[in-house]
């Protein structure tokens, strides 16, 4: 950095570097002058030795205090206080300073490729803040639509499986042959006999495996209306009348 020069107060003398102590034309003593305007100078020197020691905080500190008492700063300022602003992770800073120093200087390889980084950088936060918001948005309706699906799929399954439940009763009732006694003949005539209910049956059962078919659940139905209202729900260890007329037993 170049060392900086006073003008007399005089108004003759000007120009005078560090190495005059002295106006040559009315001899007024320059040293606190020289004092005074070596100070920027002083703070930038220090600015850049913090940067060279990666001390980039304080390195922005003396930058900016240079910059503030300054009237003509040197070019390569902005650099290092975009620079450092990147080092201190301020990155609204440095792309404000960095902005600047290339204005000033457009061919430095160094500040420009900093600056695009930021740039780039910048712009890829925009883009993840933009799918953070989304997720946050679509992932509350895939858990509710998900929740809704399960449920309605649950039930579904448990319909389904009750049409399987029934049909293997059906089945089984079809393939097993059932015990005399449990068919309880207590009394019979030429059209009828009287059976007695077992646990969980049907008349759909029941008509399955007196008559080899469920359909005639209807004619055991018919025969009993005084006693069963929901032909689905028998109480077990009732009696029934099962009408015979023109049908034979499936044993």
């Amino acid at each position: 950095m170049k060392p900086t020069t006073i003008n007399c107060p005089c108004g003759y003398g000007n120009n005078l570097g560090p190495e005059s102590k002295t106006c040559p034309i009315c001899g007024l003593n320059l040293e606190p002058l020289h004092r005074i305007h070596s100070l920027p100078a002083g703070y930038f020197e220090l600015g850049r030795d913090c940067y060279e020691q990666k001390d980039f905080i304080k390195a922005r500190q003396y930058f900016s205090t240079y910059l503030s008492l300054s009237d003509d700063p040197v070019p390569e300022l902005f650099d290092y206080l975009g620079l450092s602003s990147l080092g201190a992770k301020d990155y609204e800073a440095a792309v404000k300073y960095l902005k600047t120093a290339v204005e000033k200087n457009p061919g430095n390889q160094e500040t420009n490729k900093a600056l695009n980084d930021l740039e780039r950088n910048k712009i890829m936060k925009r883009w993840q803040q933009g799918i953070v918001a989304s997720l946050l948005i679509i992932l509350p309706v895939c858990c509710i639509a998900f929740i809704l699906l399960t449920g309605r799929g649950k039930n579904e399954i448990k319909r389904l499986e009750n049409i399987i439940t029934v049909k293997n009763e059906m089945i089984n009732s079809k393939s097993v042959q059932a015990p005399k006694s449990d068919l309880a003949i207590h009394a019979k005539t030429s059209a009828s006999l009287v059976y007695h209910v077992r646990p969980g049956e049907t008349l759909s059962l029941i008509s399955y495996s007196i008559y080899g078919t469920d359909k005639k659940w209807d004619l055991i139905f018919n025969a009993n209306k005084d006693k069963i209202t929901d032909p689905d729900i028998l109480d077990a260890q009732s009696s029934i009348i099962i009408p015979l007329a023109a049908e034979s037993l499936q044993h």
